[in-house]
């Protein structure tokens, strides 16, 4: 659509709800100067974006935890699982992305002391067209078996409390879709302001990351699974996870 078309679209939409338009905005004429302090953020600056993501998660009904370390990271995971009841059709299992914050963790054994199996979602290269599709298959009936899934993600815009996720080799979709509890590990470096600052930062990258981004697609997720279709009543988890759990970690990354 050209930006005339879109104008004049706008405009009636406008019109209709009786709205006037918008004040015009140098931010959006300009976007890729959207946000050049978002790379250089102080920590002090940082922790607020945390409050922002707080704020807009309890609208969202999405858990946000903090986490200094590690072990605290673990232990917040180790409370999730613990209050997590698997469903009819999923076992007490994790399913977990091959991911450099996540790996940091070594899950698997303490989650064992717990009872519960702990997977990653890697798939062998090197194999034949065959194999590879058996391999895909089995592992989608393992993440829809699963009870968590432990992903992370490029980007967290504080904003809208959305998680910005790629589609990536070892990370697959499914793991933060399927499983009725999704848990997000975020690196505190990893949040943004909101959408207009992540496709600034987009435009910026450059290199092996961008190499990593240009991809076909992009999920976009803001709270657990949630609709309203029948008698206006929100329900949770119909089309996907039923909880969702932020974690960020505040410590020098892997």
């Amino acid at each position: 659509m050209r930006q005339s078309d879109q104008d004049t679209f706008l405009q009636h939409v406008r019109q209709a709800l009786g709205r006037e338009a918008p004040p015009s905005t140098s931010r959006l004429a300009a976007p890729d100067k959207a946000c050049p302090k978002a790379p250089s953020r102080n920590h002090e600056q940082k922790l607020d974006l945390v409050k922002q993501l707080q704020a807009a998660g309890r609208d969202l009904q999405i858990k946000v935890l903090t986490c200094p370390d590690r072990e605290a990271a673990l232990k917040n995971i180790a409370s999730i699982v613990d209050a997590t009841v698997p469903g009819d059709q999923a076992g007490p299992t994790v399913a977990a992305w091959n991911h450099p914050l996540i790996n940091a963790l070594d899950l698997g054994p303490r989650l064992k002391q717990q009872g519960w199996s702990f997977f990653q979602t890697e798939l062998h290269t090197g194999s034949g067209p065959r194999d590879w599709k058996q391999q895909k298959a089995a592992l989608r009936k393992r993440i829809i078996a699963s009870s968590i899934g432990l992903t992370s993600v490029e980007f967290c815009l504080a904003d809208t409390a959305t998680l910005v996720m790629p589609a990536k080799a070892n990370q697959a979709r499914s793991v933060s879709l399927v499983p009725s509890t999704h848990i997000a590990l975020i690196h505190l470096d990893q949040l943004l302001l909101d959408l207009q600052e992540l496709f600034a930062v987009l435009r910026q990258t450059s290199g092996e990351q961008a190499r990593g981004l240009n991809r076909p697609y992009m999920n976009l997720i803001s709270g657990p699974s949630k609709t309203a279709d029948i008698e206006m009543t929100m329900v949770y988890g119909v089309h996907g996870p039923r909880s969702l759990y932020l974690l960020v970690l505040d410590q020098e990354s892997p």
